[in-house]
């Protein structure tokens, strides 16, 4: 039985057919590309996450149930495969925030911290009993970059961005914006990961994300990079038999 995951994101969504490889979509491209895509693969069964308003999500999930007769829902649950999770209200938790903790217990099965690094960023810690802390959410780079230059007139970067940024003080504008937002974001990673290790000293430091690989190498902590976390915790719901009918 073949079966098509896909992950709606908040610009884009991502998508894996089995184990393969993954493919990345816009929007845009989805109703045309998916009964395609459904009838090459010999899709059977979709899973999905999505983070995407009832009013975005309902036409999508209608199209797919024209072509493909089951099609499951992963949900943010009390409890999953031994993780805990902080939320009162599991509604509020993203459950691109949930598959990425499941996952990263899955290969940690310690305590953690599991940063996703997309339009959106996203750092989870989890204790060495399974139980979620709870986490921080901020403007991935190139969100947080578009939000400095909405709100002011005078800051416009022109250099090449942050594949050429560090840590240290800028010493012209672009620097210091690239670099700025850059320093935040490892910033906060680190002390994350710094305050667990006093709790846990063998806890794991966990990436995930478009961003990740350029992120990770201004850290000075010690981590692992997994680029499919959501994609495998999805998988962990489905073996645990935690999906919904969408």
């Amino acid at each position: 039985m073949t079966t098509l995951y896909l992950d709606f994101g908040n610009t884009r969504l991502k998508w894996r057919v089995g184990d393969g490889e993954i493919g990345v979509l816009s929007y845009e491209c989805f109703e045309q590309w998916f009964p395609g895509c459904v009838s090459e693969q010999k899709v059977q069964v979709v899973v999905f996450a999505s983070v995407l308003s009832d009013s975005r999500q309902s036409p999508v999930v209608g199209l797919m149930k024209q072509f493909v007769p089951e099609v499951k829902q992963c949900v943010v649950t009390e409890q999953a495969i031994g993780v805990r999770c902080a939320y009162q209200e599991l509604c509020r938790l993203g459950i691109d925030r949930w598959l990425a903790v499941l996952a990263a217990w899955s290969h940690s099965r310690s305590a953690c911290v599991v940063a996703d690094l997309g339009t959106a960023a996203t750092i989870d810690v989890v204790d060495d009993g399974g139980q979620h802390l709870g986490g921080y959410i901020v403007s991935g780079l190139h969100l947080s970059l578009r939000g400095l230059l909405a709100g002011t007139d005078n800051i416009r970067p022109d250099s090449a961005g942050f594949e050429s940024a560090n840590l240290r003080p800028g010493v012209n504008t672009a620097e210091a914006v690239y670099h700025g937002a850059l320093h935040g974001l490892v910033a906060l990673i680190e002390s994350s990961y710094q305050n667990l290790l006093k709790s846990f000293p063998k806890a794991k430091l966990i990436l995930a994300g478009g961003d990740a690989a350029l992120v990770g190498s201004h850290l000075s902590s010690p981590h692992v990079r997994v680029d499919d976390l959501v994609f495998e915790g999805m998988q962990l719901l489905e073996k645990a038999a935690l999906l919904i009918d969408a």
